[in-house]
């Protein structure tokens, strides 16, 4: 079985191939090129094309002799554009930022919300914006008062609730003219942070609008695959490699990414993995850490850490 897998990202386009031979990946190819972001369909294919050496590599997928998966974090408006999220809060600011996937936080607002602050965000709107606060059973008057402040303006962009499900009923019938969506607290207790449902939201909400770069539905359309947003996909590596190999319990990876660094911890730090591209497996392994394309994890404290990944 051999596998591709492709990276649509703002800046580059990465695909790679691997034999799969029980539960063993090889790497037997890798490109780079230019993401075509006036046509993203362009790019993607003709990476896919070099990585498995051939004309066409469309019938090869459909034939189901090649597997594929990709992901994508190109953007819908402007080259190199990042995915932008606004956060309203009263409560926890650290929990606020959770769920949010590797998004640039461009703005965010504490308490309630002055008409300077709706004119911020109306004057530059973020893609999607977080709206928290409030423990399930706690303050309200906060979620209440921003809720209508919202309603009132003319800010048009997509808004997740994830506060006191106490209100959600309210800020539901008060924001109904909005492009809402409702999820579970983000904090329904001081002691229990529950950032999946606002992160799976993002997600979807990542996936179905603002990904939909010219010519990422051609790519659907011919693959027959959705692709998955680049940072939900490195969240997954994260807490798969967590999951799989109990030396690597904690550690925190970094994906130095064109344009949308992200830092992601599955739990407390004990070493530092730098994913770059896939280049580096010829390097010296006593080498200096330098900008190359690579995979390298640089221990902090731990001993178990390896020197490669």
């Amino acid at each position: 079985m051999q596998i591709v897998s492709v990276d649509i990202g703002s800046t580059w386009t990465k695909a790679a191939l691997f034999a799969r031979e029980g539960d063993a990946l090889t790497l037997v190819n890798h490109v780079l090129t230019p993401t075509t972001t006036y046509h993203l369909a362009d790019g993607f294919f003709a990476s896919l094309n070099q990585v498995l050496n051939v004309a066409d590599a469309r019938p090869l997928l459909k034939s189901g002799e090649v597997q594929l998966k990709y992901s994508s974090s190109a953007k819908r408006r402007a080259r190199r554009r990042r995915y932008r999220a606004g956060a309203v809060y009263h409560a926890g600011i650290r929990k606020s930022y959770r769920p949010l996937s590797g998004a640039k936080i461009a703005q965010y607002y504490a308490y309630k919300l002055n008409r300077h602050d709706i004119q911020a965000l109306e004057n530059s709107p973020p893609d999607i914006l977080l709206f928290t606060g409030g423990t399930d059973g706690g303050e309200e008057s906060y979620g209440l008062a921003n809720a209508r402040a919202l309603a009132n303006s003319n800010l048009d962009c997509a808004i997740i609730y994830a506060g006191n499900r106490d209100i959600q009923d309210e800020v539901q019938a008060i924001l109904g003219h909005k492009d809402l969506t409702t999820v579970d607290n983000i904090l329904p207790d001081l002691d229990h942070p529950n950032p999946y449902a606002a992160r799976q939201a993002i997600c979807d909400l990542f996936l179905s609008r603002i990904v939909k770069g010219k010519g990422l539905d051609v790519i659907v359309g011919e693959t027959g695959e959705e692709p998955m947003p680049t940072p939900w996909t490195v969240y997954e590596l994260v807490k798969a490699i967590s999951d799989i190999d109990s030396a690597w319990k904690e550690f925190m990876l970094i994906d130095m990414g064109g344009a949308t660094p992200t830092c992601t911890p599955p739990a407390p730090i004990c070493s530092l993995l730098i994913p770059c591209c896939m280049a580096c497996r010829n390097r010296s392994s006593n080498a200096p850490l330098k900008a190359i394309s690579g995979c390298v994890s640089l221990p902090l404290w731990s001993e178990k850490a390896p020197r490669r990944w």
